[in-house]
């Protein structure tokens, strides 16, 4: 992988302005004095959550390193949510991995009565003129979680709530570089570990190009449509993202 570009910060854009830094939707970019102005900004932290929802169940995957769960045996199991913050901010010299809640939807019958009346409070600005409907999703991670490399077939808004995450992005132009499958319709995966890779399986993924974002409590960043992205929580984590999927619905193929 050759040495990352630093992804621009813009303070609160306009939607020209968005347009415009984005260079039409086709480039990432981090967006300051946004989410850190909203009234939920500040109340939603984790004694809040396990005060208000902590008696709540949601599904977890076994591990918090998504090569194990999609290379691995991909194992779920549902837990209170007051004992998951619990275990994910203990302190631990173990290298056995943590659980992971990430992806849960504010609609998921299991919260959606504690979560779906904060909708309006989350309130991302309206930059995608097609957007049909935005999907609020919530992921709350320890120190160490990590995705793969993966991309998704809407533009994504990611909130940092609370602690901080590095994003590696990568423009959808470097895809032979990536080694990528199918893991369904809608998301597409690479086997390549960006900070440890086996050159003589992966030679291409040395020139790949990638952007860096570290994103702080309070930052908003912006994902295009089919960019792929590697994502790592640099502390106890937690993001609320908005899918905005369109009037017209693109799929990735790598025909």
């Amino acid at each position: 992988m050759k040495q990352f570009i630093e992804v621009k910060r813009v303070n609160n854009p306009n939607f020209e302005e968005f347009v415009n830094e984005t260079n039409n939707y086709t480039k990432p970019i981090i967006m300051t004095n946004i989410v850190n102005k909203w009234s939920v900004f500040k109340m939603f932290n984790l004694e809040t959550i396990k005060l208000k929802f902590g008696s709540a169940k949601v599904t977890v995957r076994e591990s918090d390193d998504e090569f194990d769960y999609f290379f691995g045996e991909g194992r779920k199991k549902e837990i209170m949510l007051n004992e998951y913050i619990k275990l994910i901010t203990a302190p631990s010299n173990s290298e056995t991995r943590l659980p992971y809640m990430g992806n849960l939807p504010f609609d998921h019958p299991n919260i959606a009565k504690y979560l779906s009346p904060l909708k309006p409070l989350f309130k991302f600005p309206k930059y995608i003129p097609s957007q049909k409907y935005g999907e609020l999703r919530l992921w709350i991670g320890g120190k160490g979680q990590r995705s793969t490399i993966h991309n998704d077939n809407y533009h994504n808004l990611n909130a940092q709530i609370h602690g901080k995450k590095e994003f590696l992005l990568f423009s959808p132009d470097e895809t032979e570089k990536l080694y990528v499958k199918e893991l369904n319709q809608t998301c597409w995966v690479s086997p390549v570990d960006p900070l440890n890779y086996d050159r003589e399986t992966y030679p291409l993924f040395k020139e790949a190009q990638s952007f860096r974002a570290i994103i702080s409590a309070g930052e908003l960043i912006y994902i295009p449509v089919f960019w792929w992205h590697y994502v790592t929580a640099l502390e106890t984590s937690i993001s609320v993202s908005m899918f905005i999927h369109t009037d017209q619905p693109q799929f990735w193929s790598n025909n």
